[in-house]
């Protein structure tokens, strides 16, 4: 995406999101009206995307009179709402940007605070989603990757996301002086694994 299409300026370009947002409270709401309303995009495909992932971001956004309360700040308001931008922008799964803006209700009804709000939405953002929904399946604080119970790649990915902390290894078993199975990585499911697999279980 080119600078102009990221600038919140005055000045609106022939398309921008009063295309996509119909006339009510959440026309008027911080960051989805004012904020990226203000967003002047192109007539390039690549600009035209950006916009459906906005559409789908709203769409997945609760209309909360808690709004005005949690974006009273301007500044405070435009510097999420252009690390919003950056993040959708970057997200290359419509249900990705569904669960990211289920974290912003969270964010909004005061359950998450920002920096856990921005950092979840950073993880789903480079996560591979398919591998992501498959938290709600596990089941274990700690546990071995060794692909007996859990997948070991789906693990690993999850692991390099940040949704798993490292917590030791196993020892290589042996019989009769040959290795019968090899260590495995011991993980556990961290605190913002912990959240995301709630947040996921609840709305899945």
């Amino acid at each position: 995406m080119n600078n102009d299409t990221l600038s919140i300026i005055e000045s609106y370009g022939e398309y921008t999101l009063d295309y996509f947002l119909d006339e009510g409270i959440l026309k008027d709401l911080p960051i989805v009206g004012p904020a990226f309303s203000a967003i002047k995009t192109g007539k390039s495909i690549q600009d035209r995307i950006f916009l459906e992932k906005i559409r789908e971001f709203i769409d997945n956004v609760d209309e909360n009179i808690k709004w005005r309360e949690k974006f009273s700040d301007v500044d405070e308001c435009y510097k999420i709402s252009k690390k919003l931008v950056y993040i959708i922008d970057s997200t290359d799964d419509d249900e990705k940007i569904k669960l990211i803006a289920i974290l912003f209700n969270y964010y909004v009804a005061g359950e998450l605070d920002k920096d856990e709000f921005l950092y979840l939405s950073s993880i789903v953002s480079k996560s591979y989603y398919k591998f992501l929904k498959t938290l709600k399946s596990i089941n274990d604080v700690r546990f071995s990757n060794d692909g007996e119970k859990y997948d070991s790649s789906v693990i690993s990915h999850l692991y390099s996301i940040g949704l798993f902390d490292y917590s030791g290894s196993t020892k290589a078993q042996m019989k009769e002086g040959k290795v019968v199975k090899l260590g495995s990585v011991i993980y556990n499911l961290n605190e913002y694994g912990n959240i995301l697999k709630q947040i996921i279980e609840h709305h899945d």
